[in-house]
C-alpha cells in the first residue's frame, strides 16, 4: 500500500483499483482493502474479480472452496467500503453466450482446440 501512496503523491495515479482480492474477511484484511493512507482520498475505489452467473462464489477470490455466503460477505464489504466491482469473465469464457450447447462440439472454437 505504500507503493500506491507514493504513486498518488507523485501524481502518477489518479484512482486506485486492485484485482483478485478477498474482502469477506473482517479486521485488517477489510481495512487494507479500502485504506491506502491516512488521507481518505487515497483509497481503493475498485476491485476486479472473476464474477459470472456460473461461478458466483468465485467473486470472493477464494476459488473452488468459495460458497455463496462468501459471495454475500464480499459484496457486503464492497458496499460498506463504497468500492466498485469490475467483473472479469462475466460471460464465463463464452459459456453464457449461447455459443456452446450441450452435446454440440464447435470444432472452430478455441475451447475445442487440442494441442
Amino acid at each position: 500500500m505504500d507503493g500506491f501512496n507514493t504513486l498518488v503523491s507523485q501524481g502518477k495515479v489518479r484512482y486506485l483499483a486492485v484485482s483478485n482480492r478477498t474482502g469477506g474477511a473482517t479486521g485488517a484484511e477489510s481495512d487494507a482493502l479500502a485504506t491506502v493512507a491516512a488521507n481518505a482520498s487515497r483509497r481503493i475505489i475498485g476491485v476486479q474479480n472473476r464474477y459470472n452467473l456460473l461461478q458466483r462464489a468465485w467473486v470472493s477470490a477464494l476459488g473452488d472452496t468459495a460458497t455463496l455466503s462468501d459471495e454475500a460477505a464480499f459484496l457486503d464489504t464492497l458496499g460498506r467500503k463504497q468500492i466498485g466491482l469490475i467483473p472479469y469473465m462475466p460471460l464465463a469464457v463464452g459459456m453464457l453466450t449461447g455459443r456452446y450447447r450441450k452435446g454440440e462440439i464447435d470444432s472452430t472454437g478455441r475451447l475445442s482446440q487440442q494441442d
